[in-house]
């Protein structure tokens, strides 16, 4: 085995809290509906936890689950609907589902009046039971979620929350309507369960209850904050990067090893605040004075650690249940953690609910070879970069 470094800039961003790749989370937005027949829609590919295919119907553990935001479901005579429907394949864009007259077609669904299920809690995450129908999804399949306002009783109104676009988006898309079909700039904050369990989202998805921020300093209950960082395969990590509030404070970006038992510090990069373009909220990048090896399925911790009194910040998203975060390309294993001195074991925030917005710059990554069977590439030997010879499989023997 060698861990061989990418062609280019040789690493990736991985593990912070992000939204579209960008180590960025800003403010939950909503869409309403305020009309008999008004929707809103999410069109994308569709993923499974286990990359499978799966089915949700009105057995097992079928579930929708999201954000839902100002509603105000009062009226006995409202009628409203989720679920999963056919996109039309001629009148977009934007994207939209097959309806009949006003109302979506839907395959699967949860219907419900404002008095089922027992609470509509204005901007809390809701789960919602399928009760009619059946979808068979399978992983990278394109699928169409809708929400619905069958019947609009009084004043009431349907809201749903998800994470405000950085840029727009062209997939997953998101389509409001109500007397004409609009674009939304509302990403996809949904989570299904299939009747077996299996947990799904949209690539691309933004699954998220709150955000909020961590606000602290070398004087803090709280000393450092940050993320478990565990990778399934040996690699190499540069450095850190991530969106903050810096203040005039130093910080630091700290990567400790054990970091549940007597956590060591690994490598570390001081960001020094006079020298920053702004005190504001920016996203970095902070190399570490040498990479460093991270072994395989092994925790460590990248940290955020103030260095003087000035307070900085970090931000972080929160979800409703910790398995949420397997929406993360590192996993619900990696997830928030902090500790209120220098000498303590790190521990989870908020039950393991909780992503902040600092990440690790991985590359190196194992070319499933031993260093004998190398050439022409560049791999690390733990001082620095040399060049080894590779052999190539070409199906049949090693060339």
């Amino acid at each position: 085995m060698a861990l061989v470094r990418l062609p280019g800039m040789p690493w990736v961003q991985l593990g912070a809290a992000n939204k579209m790749g960008m180590a960025n989370i800003g403010s939950l937005i909503q869409a309403t509906g305020l009309a008999s027949g008004a929707s809103f829609q999410w069109y994308g590919n569709f993923y499974w936890d286990d990359g499978g295919t799966h089915t949700i119907d009105t057995t097992g553990a079928s579930m929708f689950a999201m954000r839902q935001g100002d509603s105000n479901l009062n009226d006995p005579a409202t009628i409203f609907k989720f679920g999963f429907a056919a996109i039309d394949p001629v009148l977009g864009p934007p994207a939209r589902a097959v309806v009949s007259g006003l109302n979506i077609i839907f395959d699967v669904s949860s219907q419900h009046t404002k008095a089922a299920p027992a609470g509509h809690a204005t901007n809390s995450w809701v789960n919602y039971v399928p009760t009619a129908g059946s979808r068979t999804i399978a992983t990278g399949d394109y699928v169409l979620f809708a929400g619905q306002m069958v019947v609009r009783g009084g004043t009431d109104q349907l809201q749903m929350q998800g994470g405000q676009q950085v840029y727009a988006m062209a997939l997953p898309t998101a389509t409001y309507f109500s007397t004409s079909y609009s674009t939304s700039g509302v990403i996809p904050n949904l989570v299904i369960t299939a009747s077996d369990g299996v947990r799904g989202y949209f690539h691309g998805g933004y699954i998220c209850n709150i955000t909020d921020t961590a606000v602290f300093n070398n004087t803090s209950p709280q000393k450092e904050y940050g993320n478990i960082i565990r990778v399934p395969f040996p690699c190499i990590m540069y450095g850190a990067y991530g969106q903050g509030l810096y203040g005039l404070g130093d910080v630091s970006a700290v990567l400790y090893s054990t970091p549940f038992a007597t956590p060591v510090e690994q490598r570390s990069r001081r960001i020094v605040a006079r020298t920053m373009s702004s005190p504001n909220s920016y996203v970095g990048y902070y190399m570490f004075p040498t990479p460093v090896n991270l072994a395989a399925n092994t925790d460590y911790v990248i940290a955020w650690r103030p260095e003087t009194s000035t307070s900085t910040t970090l931000y972080f998203k929160q979800v409703a249940d910790p398995a949420h975060l397997s929406i993360e390309p590192l996993g619900a294993a990696c997830c928030g953690v902090s500790r209120p001195d220098l000498t303590s074991p790190f521990v989870r925030t908020n039950g393991g609910k909780d992503l902040f917005t600092l990440g690790a710059l991985l590359g190196g990554f194992d070319d499933g070879a031993s260093v004998n069977q190398m050439q022409g590439a560049k791999v690390y030997s733990g001082s620095g970069w040399v060049e080894k010879p590779v052999k190539v499989w070409d199906g049949g023997a090693w060339t």
